[in-house]
């Protein structure tokens, strides 16, 4: 059987602006560690917008239930995982940005 996968691909200039406008609408969509840890980056609207097309890609696959809780969760050695509601989820997850564009891109665990 062939895994599934999504990419997906979220403007960074845009989670920028609605960080700038509105940050607590934006808020709503992050765990508070999720938030936490993107705010304390230089460039807070490249990891968020990151983790959004991570969560959007989630949700393209399946997975059900309000943003804030699928969580973007890094191990020891910095590699992503898809946790729902403190799961880890059967997911391969690569996170990636650059200038205006970040992306992610999930593939199911073999």
């Amino acid at each position: 059987m062939t895994p599934r996968a999504r990419l997906e691909v979220v403007s960074v200039a845009r989670v920028d602006a609605l960080l700038a406008r509105q940050p607590g609408r934006l808020a709503r969509l992050f765990t508070a560690a999720e938030w936490a840890y993107c705010t304390e980056r230089r460039f807070a609207a490249q990891h968020l917008a990151a983790r959004l097309a991570a969560k959007r890609a989630s949700r393209r696959l399946g997975l059900e239930g309000p943003f804030a809780d699928l969580e973007i969760r890094r191990d020891d050695r910095g590699a992503p995982g898809l946790f729902t509601a403190g799961w880890p989820q059967p997911w391969q997850v690569s996170l990636s940005h650059d200038g205006d564009v970040a992306v992610a891109l999930l593939v199911e665990a073999p």
